[in-house]
Parts: C-alpha cells; structure tokens; sequence
C-alpha cells in the first residue's frame, strides 16, 4: 500500500510545484505546474478516451548526448496508439482513466501507458503535445473542477526497480469557453529524467495519466497575395489603373491630338518639298 502523499504549495510567477511525492516503490515524482502560454477550448468531445483516439499528437524525445527526435502519434491497434521507432516507442492501450489514484494505491490496470528507451544511451526528457491531437490530460483525481470533464487520473509510475528521479511538469493551462483555466486539464506534459543516467538504455516505465478529447478554436489562415507582394493588385491605391484582361485600352484625348497635330506637320512639309522641285 502505498503511503499517503505530502502536499506543499509553493507559487512563483508562472511555475508552480503543487505536489511533492516519495514513491514507495523507490522511485520519486514531482508534480509542477507550468501556466505560461494557457489554451482555451470550445468543448470537451469525449472523456473516455483510448490510444487510437488522441492521433496527431507530437511528441519530442531528448538523450543524454544533447540530439532530439521528434514523433505524430499514430494508431497501432484496437484502443491501442502511439510512436515506436528504432530508439524509443510510447504507446498507451485501452482507457486512459482507470480510476481516482492521487494519494492512493493505483491498482495495475491503471498503468496503460508505457515508455521505453531502446537507444544506447540515457532518455533525459519526453515532451507531449497533446493540442496537436486535440487532447488534452486531466490530472485531478480529487474533485470535478472543469464539470464536463469528470474526474482525472495524475501522472504516476510503477515500481521499475529503478530508482528514477522523475519531474512531470504539466503545460499549457486549459480554459473551457473563454474561461480562466482551473488547473485540472493541460495541453502539454514534460517529464524529466533527473537522475543519474536518466532512464537508462534498454528500461521502461508503465504510467497513467488521464485524457480528454476536446475542440480547440479553429485556426484562420489568411491566403498569401498571388503576385508576391503586398497586395492582390500591385496598382491598387497607387498611380494608373490596371487593365482589365480581355479589354481594349482607350486612347486618351490628349494622345489623340498630339497625333494628329503630328501627322499635319508631315504632311505640309511632304507638300512644301514637293512644291519646291517644281
């Protein structure tokens, strides 16, 4: 049984770290959070969520050389998704929320989601976008804050025999509706390998952490000008008109009569020559 967890609050400007946890199965996690850059969502579309439902979400990986890769979360399976590459694969299979485990003992079901390093060398850290599959994570497993997404599941590992050192830092604070977030639902979770070796080639770790399928304001692209400038027409606003195609320009009145004037100057000087050799 796992022993409760202490609680601290400690506020800074944009970082808070609201949950400190000594694991009894060797490992330690803390809890921050990040509420820079908050997102607002239109609604929340489903609250029982599988790995095959949160596609297109973007997730970056950085070993302890300093290199980075990057991966779009894909399905693999029957409620099953995720990335695997030659390196590192996550994957998470079946319902994301298995039940309230802040400050209890998860039971084993909860632990659906699985990272492994299959690198040779230590995974230092692993940032989720979730926005990007319109997801986002719901972490209160105490109280209902934003109604409509129901109870919450934390970021929490099972015993690896590891002794890991894990931050999990959750990004970008959700609103609901033009709503100030209330600190259950994110749009991006860090977490970070602190210890030495930071989870080292060849190791995994099983977690949970609770997802939500919602909608993000659609993003309005304004198609660029078609002649490469600053305008779709150059002579807008500027000296002469345009012409428009298929038309026939009309010559202005003063072109007409310096023509003509020009024409009558030869004319006369042809008659004049010819009177002359006569």
């Amino acid at each position: 049984m796992r022993a409760p967890m202490s609680k601290q609050l400690i506020c800074t400007t944009s970082l808070a770290i609201f949950l400190i946890a000594g694991s009894a199965w060797g490992d330690t996690v803390t809890w921050v959070t990040d509420t820079n850059n908050p997102k607002n969502i239109t609604a929340l579309t489903n609250v029982d969520v599988t790995g095959a439902e949160m596609g297109g979400m973007g997730v970056t990986v950085f070993f302890a050389d300093g290199s980075s890769q990057n991966g779009i979360w894909g399905v693999l399976g029957a409620n099953v998704g995720g990335i695997t590459t030659s390196d590192w694969f996550l994957t998470q299979g079946g319902n994301t929320y298995s039940g309230d485990t802040l400050g209890g003992a998860p039971s084993p079901s909860a632990f659906n989601w699985k990272l492994e390093n299959t690198s040779g060398q230590g995974l230092s850290r692993i940032v989720i976008n979730a926005e990007m599959g319109d997801t986002v994570f719901d972490v209160n497993g105490v109280m209902k804050t934003t109604g409509p997404s129901g109870f919450g599941t934390p970021f929490n590992i099972i015993d690896t025999g590891l002794g890991l050192d894990i931050t999990a830092t959750y990004l970008n604070p959700v609103g609901l509706n033009g709503a100030a977030p209330l600190g259950d639902l994110f749009a991006g979770l860090q977490l970070d390998f602190l210890n030495n070796g930071a989870l080292p080639s060849g190791s995994s770790i099983n977690f949970s952490i609770d997802t939500d399928l919602v909608a993000f304001p659609a993003v309005i692209v304004v198609p660029p000008p078609t002649d490469g400038g600053g305008s779709m027409d150059s002579n807008m606003g500027g000296g002469g008109g345009s012409q428009t195609p298929g038309t026939t320009p009309v010559p202005e009145p003063q072109a007409v009569l310096l023509f003509g004037t020009g024409l009558l100057i030869i004319l006369v000087t042809n008659r004049f020559l010819k009177l002359s050799r006569s």
